[in-house]
């Protein structure tokens, strides 16, 4: 019998697919940084134990596969001595001497399913399991030590993405009737601040935090993938969604306190909808706690007149200058100042736009803390430290591309403009070959990464059916097309290549007019019929089918 010694540095957890348990273990991490004493981690290898032992069924190889594919290209952090799931003032409010995993936030518990069969067994009698039950955030974690006029600060940037609606771009959209909302991130920035007095020689110790969130628009809407570039949006009847969007903003005013709410979508063509239908539904909520912004992000800096984000900036600014952000000092018994406000913005995707404008507002926010603290004069500002400039806009834009990574499948767009300043001709480039990337990830890979998600957060819970579907299960004609038109091209390439490839019988033109036909008839089809040449996930039905009659879905039967 062969034996192996791991390393093994956490337990993610526990899942049950079909036939079989899989122990997961960290098997390889990655230091970040220290927020204080405590160190911060990145997953960089996990590893499936079997309970059974190796099981070779097609159909509990293929969720194997997917819980691979979600940690092996997914941003995994935890820390065993710091709670990675709450911002610093929320961790004011918990109880200190509890386990990690008792004061968890649960909307960024990322591995809090597979944790349950941990947590469950604990009980009472097992309080031993407690060390064992480690929180993982999917986010992002930088952490910075900078020097700015012989003043030692860290800069950190923790993203934390939620568990609930969780999913691809086109697959999770809008909000659900928990009033949870798709593409939810919680983004802190973090200001650590030493001084030691030369005199006394005690040190004083500085916590600045900065919160902000992003999410979908709270109301019911999809875009149905059909191949198109931009699919047509579909908004439900503005009643459907109140109750919805109520309690969502109840949740964020509870844990935030007032919503300052940022609404950057297009006020005409396609997304003037959701513009509307957002803007009814803050009136018909009536709530004096959520106050209303709108920008139309496109229209204001077109011709890249980027410099045009101030004016958002000074609508906001007024109701931020006071306990616009947490405050910690070794010193006192008590926080100094708490967050009282936030700022959730909003784009179509919560992505390129929504980046742009929450790191200029993070960027005007920790000019004043460094103003307020007195490392830089009220005359000056970040951009006259060129090593702080660069720190602020790369980790700005690295978060952009994680972010957007994890909803839509590729890198942010605009990022040339949060690490530079400016817009530039390089930068519209890249942002032309991601949008390009997006729109094959979209339609024809992302099914399989909604999969992922649904199967590794216990939305699919495999054991519990006698269906199998994973497997394919479109009509052949529909499956057959595709390779007609591949095997059209590969005819009409080889008339041009080899000219005498068609017979004798069949004249030259006949047979190119033929093959030219056959592939007209082919992309015709093809996009006519895209709705069934897109990777649909296969597990859980996304739910805009349950909101408008789909004719002839016979592969969710």
């Amino acid at each position: 019998m062969n034996q192996e010694i791991l390393r093994i540095y956490g337990v993610l957890g526990i899942i049950r697919l079909k036939y079989d348990k899989y122990l997961i273990i960290i098997t390889e991490r990655e230091a970040v940084g220290r927020i204080g004493q405590d160190d911060i981690f990145r997953i960089k290898s996990v590893r499936l134990m079997s309970f059974k032992g190796q099981y070779k069924d097609h159909e509990e190889v293929g969720y194997l596969n997917l819980i691979k594919k979600h940690l092996n290209t997914g941003a995994f952090y935890f820390s065993y001595t710091f709670d990675v799931t709450n911002a610093i003032q929320r961790q004011i409010v918990s109880e200190t001497k509890s386990p990690l995993w008792k004061i968890a936030d649960e909307r960024f518990f990322w591995n809090r399913f597979i944790q349950s069969e941990l947590i469950d067994l604990r009980g009472s009698s097992h309080s031993d399991l407690d060390n064992y039950i480690l929180p993982v955030i999917y986010g992002f974690v930088k952490i910075a030590p900078i020097m700015i006029k012989n003043n030692s600060l860290t800069i950190l940037l923790i993203s934390r993405r939620s568990r609930f609606r969780a999913g691809t771009r086109y697959f999770s959209r809008g909000i659900d009737e928990n009033g949870d909302v798709s593409n939810f991130n919680e983004t802190e920035q973090i200001v650590l601040f030493e001084n030691t007095n030369k005199l006394s020689g005690v040190t004083k110790r500085l916590k600045l935090s900065f919160v902000q969130i992003r999410g979908s628009v709270p109301i019911f809407w999809a875009e149905i993938n059909n191949l198109k570039y931009k699919p047509k949006l579909r908004v439900l009847n503005i009643n459907d969604s109140v109750n919805a969007a109520r309690l969502h903003f109840d949740k964020q005013i509870r844990i935030y306190g007032d919503q300052l709410v940022v609404n950057l979508v297009n006020q005409h063509g396609r997304e003037c909808n959701i513009k509307t239908s957002y803007e009814e539904i803050i009136k018909i909520l009536n709530d004096s706690k959520i106050k209303y912004f709108y920008f139309d992000f496109h229209q204001e800096c077109r011709k890249m007149k980027w410099h045009k984000t101030r004016i958002l900036i000074n609508q906001l600014t007024p109701y931020l200058k006071q306990n616009y952000c947490y405050v910690d000092c070794s010193d006192q018994v008590y926080p100094v100042y708490f967050q009282t406000s936030i700022v959730r913005t909003n784009c179509i995707d919560c992505l390129d736009r929504t980046n742009v404008i929450q790191s200029a507002l993070a960027r005007w926010v920790l000019t004043k803390q460094l103003n307020d603290i007195g490392i830089l004069n009220d005359y000056e500002n970040i951009e006259d430290y060129p090593d702080l400039d660069n720190l602020f806009r790369n980790i700005w834009a690295d978060n952009a591309d994680f972010i957007s990574i994890s909803y839509s499948g590729t890198g942010a767009l605009k990022t040339d403009f949060t690490r530079t300043g400016k817009r530039t001709k390089r930068g519209e480039l890249h942002d032309l070959i991601n949008s390009i990337m997006r729109y094959f990830q979209n339609n024809f890979t992302d099914g399989s990464r909604q999969d992922a998600f649904d199967l590794f957060l216990g939305n699919y819970l495999p054991y519990q059916t006698r269906k199998i579907p994973l497997l394919y299960h479109r009509s052949l004609f529909i499956q057959y097309i595709p390779y007609v038109l591949f095997f059209s091209i590969l005819m009409i390439l080889a008339k041009i290549i080899l000219p005498g490839l068609e017979n004798v019988i069949i004249s030259s033109h006949i047979f190119m007019v033929f093959w030219l036909f056959v592939f007209i008839w082919s992309v015709y089809f093809i996009i006519s019929n895209g709705f069934y040449y897109v990777n649909w996930p296969k597990l859980v039905p996304p739910e805009f089918l349950k909101y408008r009659k789909v004719q002839n879905v016979e592969f969710y039967k």
